[in-house]
């Protein structure tokens, strides 16, 4: 991780739910944040009210990760705001609530765009960047994915969701 006094995380879905709660806790803890998501409004809200409760540095990106130049420009204005990225939280995805056989393929495409290439456009530039962080403790930065439970339990509706959602996590768990 890099050697600042503070660290910089990236958190992707990070205007509600999960990826607010995430960067909430991150602000606890001084950490410097990049709140990305593609409501502009929510993004300059959540900046503002983790600004307020916790006295951090937080840049609001609009970004939709299910394209690959916003995925390349989020970690771009990352690194150009604060010099390194320390941590990405790959938080952003979504689903849908048909069936299989119920789904369009639009639908199943715009959700393996979001929740599988987001993930992977983003945790690439984020690495590229991390290369350049000097070695701390034998790491440079951390990437963490968030999934569903969808991914390793069989759902009988939302089949979209579940099957990208396997796709997107390791079958075995790692400490």
């Amino acid at each position: 991780m890099s050697s600042r006094n503070a660290r910089t995380a990236v958190v992707t879905g990070g205007n509600s739910g999960i990826g607010r709660a995430v960067a909430g806790a991150l602000a606890g803890t001084g950490t410097r944040l990049v709140i990305a998501g593609r409501r502009e409004e929510a993004n300059r809200r959540t900046a503002d009210d983790l600004r307020e409760r916790h006295g951090v540095e937080v840049e609001p990106v609009t970004a939709d990760v299910s394209r690959e130049a916003d995925c390349i420009a989020l970690i771009s204005r990352a690194a150009e705001r604060f010099g390194a990225i320390d941590l990405l939280i790959n938080n952003a995805g979504i689903g849908t609530w048909d069936t299989i056989a119920e789904t369009a393929t639009e639908d199943f495409d715009r959700v393996l765009k979001t929740n599988l290439y987001g993930a992977f456009w983003c945790a690439r530039e984020a690495f590229r960047r991390m290369r350049e962080n000097p070695e701390v403790a034998g790491l440079r930065g951390s990437i963490v994915n968030i999934a569903s439970v969808a991914g390793k339990e069989a759902w009988s509706g939302p089949g979209t969701c579940c099957r990208v959602t396997g796709a997107s996590t390791p079958t075995g768990s790692w400490v």
